[in-house]
């Protein structure tokens, strides 16, 4: 009856093995635990965590090296997003550990989309170089050409790529190479011709209209402009009507006389817009046909530019509405 007791008091006092399945609080790690491939056999929680950052830290914070084009820059990993999650993966060790299991942890890294965006975002806008288009430059005699130039820009969506790659399985040299992509001009040079197809200069120093059909020289007219008093005024403007036997509305000036503010159709003698008229803006400014062809080479008009009627019924079929005018 003695033994019995003390084999009863003996098994009390020797703990239980842990069931699988049943948890526990494990205060160090079981032989053969491994967390993102680093042992960690028999390690207690500090030793754990000093162990994995010792062994993991190097590689996956070490910075990354990016060339672009002829030029190198470095990210730091944490900079892209990318932080190594110690924590949970040695929690979920010991959890497992406590379970009665030996533990075999993933690596857990986590991304920030944020943070690499950012980093992408700075990168792209420190090589975006703007296309410059082509551009005329619209003289008196001559239209000159400006050559337009190729932009850059850098491949964001491969630089993302190679970013997320490299920050979840780190290569050895740490280190990746992204292409630039040319951006070419909305308006190249070859393109030019198209985009003025058509362009009108008037030189009232030597009472001279020119047309340029595709920024080239097409034909010259001599023409009337106004007078000292009521000079044809200089600058870029553009054909915004065209009336073919048009009515002269008359300005409400005092040059006018008896005339000022009637409308005079066309046929009618008094009515000195002649075959066609084609404004060249909103102040009554136009290119028109005259009677009076004997003016043609002097300052006659009150601010019009006149031609003789056969050569503005030339011009007029040759320039459409829109057509820019250089007046100087």
């Amino acid at each position: 009856m003695r033994k019995l007791v003390l084999t009863s008091l003996l098994a009390c006092l020797v703990p239980a093995a842990t069931a699988p399945g049943q948890t526990t609080d494990a205060k160090h790690l079981p032989d053969g635990t491994r967390v993102a491939g680093v042992d960690l056999s028999d390690a207690g929680p500090i030793t754990a965590e000093r162990t994995l950052r010792k062994e993991l830290g190097p590689r996956y914070g070490k910075n990354i090296a990016i060339r672009i084009g002829k030029r190198a820059r470095t990210v730091p990993a944490a900079a892209a997003g990318a932080s190594v999650d110690y924590e949970w993966m040695l929690k979920r060790a010991f959890e497992i550990a406590g379970r009665g299991h030996t533990p075999k942890v993933r690596l857990d890294v986590d991304i920030s989309d944020t943070r690499l965006n950012r980093t992408v975002g700075k990168l792209a806008a420190a090589y975006y170089r703007a296309p410059r288009d082509a551009r005329a430059k619209f003289g008196i005699t001559k239209i000159r050409r400006v050559k337009g130039r190729n932009g850059r820009r850098l491949d964001s969506v491969q630089l993302k790529r190679k970013l997320l790659a490299e920050l979840r399985e780190p290569t050895a040299k740490r280190s990746l190479r992204v292409g630039l992509r040319t951006v070419r001009p909305n308006v190249t040079t070859a393109g030019l011709a198209r985009k003025h197809p058509t362009y009108i200069s008037v030189d009232k120093r030597t009472f001279t209209l020119r047309l340029f059909k595709r920024l080239r020289h097409s034909k010259t007219y001599k023409v009337a402009v106004g007078q000292a008093a009521f000079d044809t005024p200089s600058g870029l403007r553009s054909i915004q009507s065209k009336q073919q036997n048009p009515t002269w509305n008359v300005p409400n000036r005092a040059w006018a006389g008896a005339l000022a503010g009637q409308s005079i159709g066309p046929g009618d003698p008094r009515n000195p817009l002649k075959a066609w008229f084609l404004a060249v803006g909103g102040d009554g400014v136009g290119i028109h046909g005259t009677a009076e062809e004997w003016s043609i080479g002097t300052r006659a008009s009150h601010g019009c530019i006149r031609m003789r009627v056969r050569d503005v019924k030339d011009l007029a079929r040759r320039v459409p509405v829109g057509t820019p005018v250089r007046i100087r």
